[in-house]
């Protein structure tokens, strides 16, 4: 006996003896889910839109870094989450794309409708709200969503509409009304540096300009700086010393010279014959001598 036989005398022995409920079961269900799919198969469709944009979160020079234009990825999202800029991105969104917005909404405020019933209830008009203010409100909740991408700087910005023209109408409205955004922060930052750059400069240039002046007043009140007899007797003999140390280096660096010089001319001399070997010995024994006592001399200078 198959696995399906086995199923099939299951169901059957549970519809003989659980008839009854399971009718009621099956109609209490299709009573349920049937004006849920009329309602679903009547609602517009659906289109959806991505990009994907790039935060820097660092900023783009370590030099005076607390005016420099980078800032947290967490507080660019949540710039790019903000009121603020949906609203900017709804006035500037062509009118077709804001009217999609307001005519065919995805979210319903469940908050407003129990106010306005309260309302009703009691006798009072109910709240109605401009139509910026739910395209506002549709946009920011059902119409676009945000997606980091790690902690890369890379967001995924996806929109919905009623029609693919709407949608990327609102995901190119974003990236612009964002880079426009972004170059005004950009352009303020950079003049707020400059003014604080300029001031600083003018302070610097007043302070070294009065230091000149109260130096130049100095100056001619006491007739220059002197020294103290002490210090002046120092500053003489290291001065000659200075000299002699500089004379004594000269003397040095020609006694060298002259020591190569003889060097050389000892090696160039023709070798002694072997006829007159005691006159050229004695001879070359005194130059050897002669070298010795130059060399004495220099070491000791």
């Amino acid at each position: 006996m198959d696995i399906l036989t086995i199923v099939r005398q299951v169901a059957l022995s549970l519809f003989a003896r659980r008839k009854k409920w399971i009718i009621v079961t099956s109609a209490l269900t299709l009573a349920l889910f049937l004006p849920v799919a009329y309602l679903m198969s009547k609602e517009p469709p659906r289109y959806r839109t991505s990009t994907i944009i790039f935060l820097e979160s660092r900023a783009p020079s370590l030099l005076f870094q607390e005016f420099s234009p980078g800032r947290p990825l967490p507080v660019q999202l949540a710039i790019l989450q903000s009121g603020i800029l949906a609203q900017s991105v709804i006035e500037a969104l062509p009118r077709s794309s804001v009217e999609d917005l307001i005519t065919n909404p995805y979210s319903q405020d469940y908050l407003l409708d129990f106010t306005n019933r309260i309302r009703r209830f009691r006798g009072l008009p109910p709240i109605v709200e401009s139509p910026e203010r739910r395209a506002l409100a549709e946009l920011r909740n059902a119409r676009v969503g945000f997606n980091s991408l790690g902690g890369s700087g890379l967001v995924e910005i996806r929109s919905e509409a009623s029609n693919p023209r709407t949608a990327l109408d609102i995901a190119n409205t974003y990236v612009e009304v964002l880079l426009a955004r972004t170059r005004s922060f950009n352009i303020d930052d950079a003049k707020s540096t400059r003014e604080y750059l300029s001031q600083q400069n003018a302070q610097v240039s007043e302070s070294l300009h009065s230091s000149e002046k109260n130096f130049q007043e100095f100056t001619l009140s006491k007739g220059g700086i002197r020294l103290p007899d002490r210090v002046a007797d120092i500053a003489t003999r290291l001065n000659q010393l200075e000299t002699t140390l500089a004379e004594i280096q000269a003397n040095k660096n020609m006694s060298h010279t002259r020591l190569t010089g003889l060097r050389a001319k000892l090696d160039a001399m023709p070798a002694p014959a072997k006829t007159s070997r005691a006159a050229p010995a004695a001879e070359t024994q005194r130059m050897i001598v002669a070298i010795t006592a130059f060399q004495s001399g220099s070491a000791t200078d």
